[in-house]
């Protein structure tokens, strides 16, 4: 069974690709879905939460992207 922690990072990670981010090296996507996950998420939460299904990861993930994104195309512009 995986734990929280491995689904978070892999959904960041399927996130990463969607938007098109460091698409290319799946290392450097992992390395970066990993400190993702520890900027976002506090570690303890996850280990004793409920077990999340990948589908409700890809979901928090994806938001989670999509807001990250979209407040740096915001600042950018800005």
């Amino acid at each position: 069974m995986k734990s929280n922690r491995k689904r978070m990072i892999r959904a960041y990670d399927k996130a990463l690709i969607e938007f098109n981010e460091l698409s290319r090296s799946k290392r450097r996507r992992r390395q970066f879905a990993r400190l993702l996950f520890h900027v976002w998420h506090d570690a303890d939460f996850f280990f004793d939460a409920r077990h999340i299904t990948q589908e409700d990861a890809d979901n928090i993930a994806y938001d989670n992207i999509y807001y990250i994104l979209r407040r740096w195309k915001y600042a950018n512009n800005h």
